[in-house]
């Protein structure tokens, strides 16, 4: 038996659920306690039916917290651990990243598919619907098939997306390809976590756990950049030609390192309500997109803008209907479900609930920064797109280089301060930039977002972290699914309200280029940062209330 299968135990606790509470408390709240304090402990509640004691245990554990903790000797990370984060994180990586690759593409793909703006966008709306349905699904995944299995799975048609996108060359097939990648990040992501909560020492949590954040927190950053750089000098294709030895590579990785944590079993797989989760996370992001394109219509001063707008408002509508209605249809069936695909019961963890939000909040905001960073220089300032797209790189540099220090922070002194101290560093950047206005330039536009991806890599993996901490230990595979599908609806969400604010501004102002234009487009952005300083704020107070016991 390894290290790792050992300490299982103490990980997942006891399947009796009179045990989760404790053995919740115990996995994540680090402070030293000596053996006869914990026995008596489960003990009172092995032993309570309705009485006090019972009670009391309980409500303390529904706001159990994460304490500061001094690592021991015995709290090693072993290095088929340390393997298999880097397989599944390079895998996770890579699907995030040519995520937000392809959006520097779009100019030069719709010459060569012949495809207009609002066609070209599905090659990332396709792919973030199919990544939103696939996470639900990573619950029953877990519980059914060895990780090891679902990791080839996932590498392998990562594989074949990229295969077909070099290939690629029509429209159609360019999105099947799309559609392969996404069910490959789809089942990384979830993946990646599910392994660090189940395997990685109690002291190294946080630290681990942020260095599983960098994945979602950076990837997104890099990839204009990335693809800026390699569109520059080499063909498109070049760029999966490029990824596949990593997924070559990271595969080879995951074979040897992935053990499985814990047993799997049969079990039916609750399809009618995976279809409802997809029909819903589905109706609102087709919502949202074609919300924007009505406002955008609307916007334009044309004489026929009304009509214009009048399909995208009503597909706006529709979508929000679906949406809506598949997520409340979900909720019934999943109530009525000995065995739902998401156990939604966790929601009525208002510290949980709190956590989960501000972490999806957290993502619209940063990914709608990350969407800014580059093209604001380029549609304001004059700079080159290559410029613009090395704008980002020292952000996201120090979102890697940080993120995993973060999580050391959680370990060492607990949630609060980490979490609280860099919103409010990521709020004052945001601030700056309302007061900044039409004085901001490249460099500086460059230095505030160095500022505001540091506080967003301190803090951003413990609010996951800190979240997970207060649901029960089996049923942390779903509060995982959960933040990693908000996530990624999040990430198209964001994107889609900071660009349609520029868009509005920028309507009617000219060409291109023009002094109007870019002025526009300045105010847009000012706008852009205003709201995203309200959202922050907010999630400042969220997480002064949910931690407000972890002083």
């Amino acid at each position: 038996m390894t290290q790792a299968a050992r300490a299982i135990p103490a990980i997942t606790g006891n399947h009796d659920s009179r045990h989760h509470g404790i053995r919740n408390h115990e996995r994540y709240d680090h402070e030293r306690r000596s053996p006869n304090t914990t026995t008596t402990a489960a003990h009172s509640t092995d032993n309570a039916t309705t009485s006090p004691t019972r009670t009391t245990v309980r409500a303390t554990t529904r706001t159990a917290t994460i304490a500061p903790t001094t690592a021991t000797p015995t709290d090693v990370v072993s290095p088929d651990l340390i393997g298999s984060i880097v397989s599944v994180g390079s895998l996770a990586f890579i699907g995030i990243l040519t995520e937000t690759v392809m959006n520097v593409l779009f100019p030069q793909l719709m010459g060569m598919l012949h495809v207009n703006a609002s066609t070209i966008q599905w090659l990332t709306t396709g792919y973030l619907l199919v990544v939103s349905a696939t996470v639900p699904a990573s619950t029953y995944l877990n519980g059914r098939f060895q990780q090891k299995h679902t990791f080839v799975t996932a590498n392998l048609v990562s594989i074949a997306g990229c295969v077909v996108t070099i290939l690629a060359s029509s429209f159609p097939m360019l999105l099947a390809a799309r559609v392969l990648q996404g069910v490959g990040a789809g089942l990384a992501l979830p993946l990646m976590f599910n392994i660090i909560l189940e395997r990685a020492p109690k002291s190294r949590i946080g630290s681990l756990m942020g260095l599983g954040t960098l994945v979602v927190g950076t990837a997104p950053a890099l990839g204009p950049a990335f693809g800026g750089f390699v569109s520059a000098h080499a063909p498109w294709q070049t760029i999966f030609v490029a990824v596949i030895p990593v997924l070559v590579v990271s595969l080879v990785i995951g074979v040897i390192s992935i053990e499985q944590p814990h047993a799997t079993a049969a079990r039916p797989f609750a399809f009618g309500q995976f279809l409802c989760v997809a029909a819903g996370f589905t109706g609102l992001i087709v919502g949202i997109n074609q919300g924007a394109e009505a406002v955008s219509a609307l916007s334009r001063p044309s004489g026929n803008t009304p009509a214009t707008a009048m399909m995208p408002v009503l597909l706006a509508v529709a979508g929000a209907v679906v949406g809506i209605g598949g997520l409340i249809v979900f909720g019934v069936l999943a109530k009525r479900s000995a065995d739902p695909l998401l156990h939604l019961g966790v929601l009525r963890n208002g510290g949980f609930r709190a956590h989960l939000f501000a972490y999806m909040m957290y993502q619209g905001v940063t990914i709608g920064f990350g969407y800014l960073i580059p093209n604001i220089p380029q549609m304001s300032m004059g700079t080159s797109m290559l410029t613009a797209g090395l704008l980002i790189l020292p952000g996201s540099l120090i979102g890697a280089m940080f993120s995993p220090v973060g999580g050391m922070l959680l370990d060492r002194f607990g949630a609060r301060r980490p979490i609280l101290g860099a919103t409010v560093a990521a709020l004052a950047v945001l601030i700056g930039l309302v007061v900044l206005g039409d004085r901001m330039t490249p460099m500086l536009l460059a230095g505030l977002y160095v500022v505001y991806m540091f506080g967003f890599s301190l803090c951003y993996a413990n609010i996951m972290t800190s979240g997970l901490s207060m649901i029960d230990a089996d049923r942390r595979a779903d509060g995982n699914a959960m933040f990693s599908t908000l996530q990624q609806f999040a990430g198209a969400a964001g994107t889609t309200v900071v660009a349609t604010i520029v868009s509005v501004f920028q309507s009617g102002a000219g060409a291109a280029g023009s002094t109007t234009y870019r002025l526009a487009t300045q105010s847009g952005a000012r706008l852009d940062y205003l709201v995203m300083a309200v959202i922050v704020a907010v999630i400042g107070l969220l997480m002064t209330r949910a931690l407000r016991k972890d002083a």
